[in-house]
């Protein structure tokens, strides 16, 4: 398993957008709409993200020069994060390779990283919102070590309200 920045061509960038597709589409089935989840389009994904610019860190783990997870980090859009504080905005592995060691070795490079922008700053922690009726989702990063922190906050899919957990993990880790 090796992770490394995803490339800005097309074909990387949709190979993880493939992931991403796959990973809500098993995350969230029963949790918004299906017509929602039916309508992901990882090339239109993929071309979006040509968009983001250095503002945000896309990832990939790779297993046999094949992409079988994806995350992205950056900067918080939370007005009360910390100069130090990073945000884990999304972190999918295909479904078939859930608990294969993707999400781990993915979490370890966010760490990496995380850890290496909040050397300075002290209280910096790496934030993540997760949508609370995903089970799954919370226990995964309760394991690693992150908490609740009291905040929440809704988005709303096609007419379904979807309440999120912000979870945040003290620095260093």
């Amino acid at each position: 398993m090796r992770v490394r920045e995803m490339r800005t061509d097309l074909a990387d960038m949709e190979a993880a957008a493939r992931v991403r597709t796959a990973g809500w589409r098993n995350t969230y089935r029963d949790l918004v709409p299906q017509s929602f989840l039916d309508g992901l389009d990882p090339e239109r994904t993929a071309r979006s993200w040509l968009r983001d610019g250095p503002a945000r860190t896309h990832l990939v783990a790779e297993d046999g020069g094949a992409v079988v997870g994806w995350a992205c980090l950056g900067a918080p859009g939370d007005a009360d994060a910390g100069p130090g504080d990073t945000e884990l905005y999304a972190l999918y592995a295909l479904p078939e390779r859930i608990g294969t060691g993707v999400g781990g070795a993915l979490t370890r490079e966010v760490l990496r990283r995380a850890n290496a922008k909040a050397a300075d700053a002290p209280d910096a922690g790496l934030l993540v919102w997760v949508v609370a009726a995903n089970a799954a989702g919370r226990g995964y990063y309760e394991r690693v070590g992150f908490r609740a922190d009291g905040r929440s906050g809704s988005f709303t899919v096609e007419g379904t309200e979807v309440t999120e957990l912000r979870y945040r993990l003290p620095l260093p880790a």
